[in-house]
């Protein structure tokens, strides 16, 4: 939960890439663990801190959700869209380890 924390205070003090940073972190850690409760609630803080963002710092949010691998970047709240949010992980491109029985 402190990524999330810590991109809470990035964006109130305006640092919207570095509040993107951290949310993104979070929603990827959160994601890895099967919490998705904690994964929408950051999803809702980055979409919160992209909403307040200046227009140049929106860019570079929606850019640090692709890089993280986090799928097409929501729909802004009040568009027309009726379509659920939804937040995939990126395929790895190595593969995993075998277990062993």
């Amino acid at each position: 939960m402190a990524c999330g924390q810590l991109g809470i205070l990035a964006a109130e003090q305006g640092n919207f890439d570095k509040a993107g940073y951290w949310f993104a972190r979070s929603i990827v850690g959160f994601l890895l663990m099967g919490d998705r409760h904690e994964v929408e609630r950051n999803v809702s803080n980055f979409l919160t801190a992209h909403r307040k963002a200046p227009p140049e710092k929106k860019e570079e949010l929606q850019a640090i959700w692709a890089e993280v691998g986090l799928g097409p970047f929501p729909e802004p709240k009040g568009s027309n869209t009726n379509r659920k949010r939804s937040v995939k992980p990126r395929k790895k491109s190595s593969p995993r380890p075998r277990r062993k029985n």
